[in-house]
């Protein structure tokens, strides 16, 4: 699959891909300074081939889905996400009369369905040349962000409330420098100022990635 482009849900306007996203904004829609866009991905499946869309068991994670994913980006590297098992909910599929089957996330490297999305934020990070990939984040996304940034070679910086658990709290200070607010909004916000006045820091924000997004569909495959 080839991302083409990506147009702004909001206006309409279609930009190239990749492209400098973060230099088109709503500021009539903005919150407290953080800019509120949402992005659509212009894709194209590459059927050219005669063995057409296949899966490469080869590769591990969610790299065996290569043909299904944006080859725009390239050296995708895994932690060996994905392969999560399905487990039966015995009493609720016995009341409801049908099996119940929920994807077991917590079998992923970092524990968490955020392992599927890192992957092609990363690469796409690394892609752009960044030096270093900040996030806001309760904890999971944190803890994920920062392992995967480390496979890359890339400086993870989260933006955490205090209120975390004391667990995830020590897990992201041995992974990534931290930088503590008193709540998630205000560590968004900090956030967002804070990449918009360090231009050498990736936008990590998972919500309109859209490279993050197309790894977390891999949970359906």
């Amino acid at each position: 699959m080839v991302i083409k482009g990506v147009f702004c849900d909001i206006c309409k306007k279609e930009f190239d891909y990749p492209c400098a996203l973060t230099k088109h904004f709503h500021p009539g829609l903005e919150i407290d300074g953080v800019p509120i866009n949402f992005w659509s991905p212009i894709c194209k499946f590459n059927n050219e081939t005669k063995k057409g869309l296949t899966l490469d068991f080869k590769k591990i994670g969610i790299t065996k889905f290569f043909d299904y994913l944006p080859n725009n980006l390239i050296n995708i590297k895994s932690l060996g996400e994905g392969n999560t098992p399905l487990v039966r909910c015995d009493e609720l599929s016995s009341k409801l009369g049908f099996n119940i089957l929920l994807k077991d996330e917590s079998f992923n490297p970092t524990a968490s369905f955020k392992d599927r999305g890192m992957p092609l934020l990363l690469a796409e990070a690394k892609m752009s040349g960044k030096k270093k990939v900040g996030i806001p984040s309760t904890g999971n996304a944190a803890i994920s962000l920062s392992a995967y940034a480390k496979e890359y070679g890339i400086e993870p910086i989260v933006f955490i409330p205090r209120t975390i658990s004391t667990e995830k709290d020590m897990t992201i200070k041995k992974l990534a420098d931290v930088v503590y607010d008193q709540n998630i909004i205000e560590s968004w916000n900090h956030f967002f100022r804070f990449c918009n006045e360090h231009m050498e820091t990736y936008n990590g924000f998972p919500t309109n990635n859209i490279p993050y997004q197309q790894g977390i569909k891999t949970i359906t495959y």
